[in-house]
C-alpha cells in the first residue's frame, strides 16, 4: 500500500507537524495522508502508519517562501496550540470537513489544519462589535482565549462555526469555541 514497487518505498511528499502547548512535539515526513473526524492518518515511507489528533498541520514538503505566489490571498488562516499562534498561511480558498480544514494557499498547494484555527477574510475587522452584532464567539486553545469575534449570524459545522459580520461569512473558527447570543 505504501510502496511504488516491491521493496521501493514511496518518497515523503508531506511535512506533518504535531503541536502541544504551543510547541512542535513531533515532525514527520509522510508519503500520503488522509483525514477523518478531526484526525489525520499518515503513511510514512517504508509502510508505517500513524494516527494524529489535536493540533497538527500537513503541507507539501517542497513548499517554501522562495516561490512566487500564483493565487490571490483572500484569507488569513491561523493555527493555535497552547494559546499561541503556531502557523499562519495566506489562503485563496478552503473547505471544512469533519473538524479539519483544507486550505489552498497562494502557491496553489494544499495545507490541512486540525485543532484550533481561525480563518479571517482579509480586511475584515471582527474583534469589535458592530451595530448589527448579535453573536460573540470566543476561541480557546488549551484553555487560553486566542480571540473574540462579533457578528450578526452564525452557521455551524462539525467542530467549526462560520460567523457573519457582513452579507458574507467573515471568519471561520475551528476547535474549541463558545458562541453566545449577547443581544
Amino acid at each position: 500500500m505504501s510502496e511504488t514497487a516491491p521493496g521501493i518505498p514511496k518518497p515523503a511528499n508531506y511535512l506533518v507537524k504535531v503541536y502541544s502547548g504551543g510547541q512542535v512535539m513531533q515532525t514527520y515526513e509522510a508519503a500520503t495522508f488522509s483525514t477523518s473526524k478531526g484526525e489525520i492518518w499518515i503513511a510514512l515511507p517504508g509502510g508505517r502508519h500513524h494516527i494524529l489528533g489535536s493540533s497538527c498541520s500537513v503541507r507539501l514538503s517542497n513548499s517554501g517562501p522562495e516561490r512566487e505566489p500564483t493565487l490571490e490571498a483572500l484569507y488569513q488562516a491561523d493555527l493555535y496550540s497552547g494559546g499561541r499562534l503556531v502557523e499562519s498561511v495566506k489562503v485563496n480558498s478552503f473547505t471544512g470537513y469533519e473538524g479539519n480544514v483544507y486550505l489552498t494557499d497562494v502557491f496553489a498547494d494544499r495545507v490541512v489544519f486540525a485543532g484550533t484555527y481561525v480563518i479571517r477574510r482579509i480586511g475584515s475587522h471582527l474583534n469589535v462589535p458592530r451595530d448589527n452584532s448579535i453573536y460573540r464567539v470566543t476561541v480557546y486553545s488549551d484553555g487560553k482565549s486566542v480571540g473574540t469575534f462579533y457578528g450578526f449570524q452564525v452557521t455551524t459545522g462539525i467542530n467549526m462555526i462560520y460567523l457573519y459580520a457582513t452579507n458574507y461569512w467573515d471568519v471561520v473558527l475551528g476547535g474549541n469555541f463558545v458562541a453566545e447570543q449577547y443581544r
